[in-house]
């Protein structure tokens, strides 16, 4: 890092310093932005840091451009983060993680999940238009379709339960991330669980019998 910092010039450092302020703020007990409603916000800024330290590399100096462009990657990689936060919600409020899924609750994050993809696809879109971004920079709408799918399964999804502080069974059962919950009916305590699970492949005539590990 001191080497590539040394060859491209004093700004790096700079950039770097700030993604390790963000990374400590993001989990320290002292200031633990992510129980704060702010670790979404921190790791879109973490992310945005990326892009302009990249580019400074290659430059060797700051750019517009790559100021601008980073913007949309930093939206969505916060979008990420806030997709991943549903089925962990139980659990985060459990320990205390207030994040904004915590905070707001599944409907409203449905909507903020919406509003962020709309915001980072819009993002590229309008600064493409004023020609401040590469002539190329449309190709970076191509993930909208996905997005916005995405954005429509979690507001639908959300909708039912807008008077209950827990995710709906039907939403954490498509979006968990792995089997760190109770099998159906769910119950959103985390639970050290053997789940096994009978897939039909009828395309290849075969039965495949799999378990998860313990945890």
């Amino acid at each position: 890092g001191l080497v590539l910092a040394a060859r491209a010039g004093p700004g790096l450092p700079l950039v770097g310093l700030g993604g390790l302020l963000l990374g400590w703020a993001y989990s320290s007990p002292r200031v633990a932005l992510m129980s704060r409603g702010l670790g979404e916000l921190s790791v879109g800024l973490a992310w945005w840091g990326i892009v302009v330290g990249a580019d400074y590399v290659q430059r060797h100096g700051f750019s517009a451009i790559a100021a601008l462009s980073g913007v949309s990657m930093a939206l969505l990689v916060t979008a990420i983060l806030w997709a991943a936060e549903f089925p962990d919600a139980a659990a985060d409020a459990k320990v205390g993680k207030r994040t904004l899924v915590v905070r707001w609750g599944p409907v409203p994050a449905a909507w903020g999940y919406t509003v962020l993809v709309l915001c980072a696809h819009a993002w590229v879109a309008l600064w493409w238009a004023w020609q401040w971004l590469p002539s190329t920079a449309w190709w970076g709408l191509g993930s909208a379709p996905l997005s916005l799918a995405a954005a429509a399964f979690t507001v639908l999804a959300a909708a039912p339960v807008a008077a209950s502080p827990d995710l709906p069974p039907g939403l954490a059962s498509l979006l968990r991330k792995s089997v760190t919950y109770q099998p159906e009916p769910l119950s959103w305590n985390p639970a050290a669980v053997s789940c096994f699970l009978k897939v039909s492949l009828l395309q290849l005539g075969q039965t495949v019998n799999r378990g998860s590990l313990i945890f």
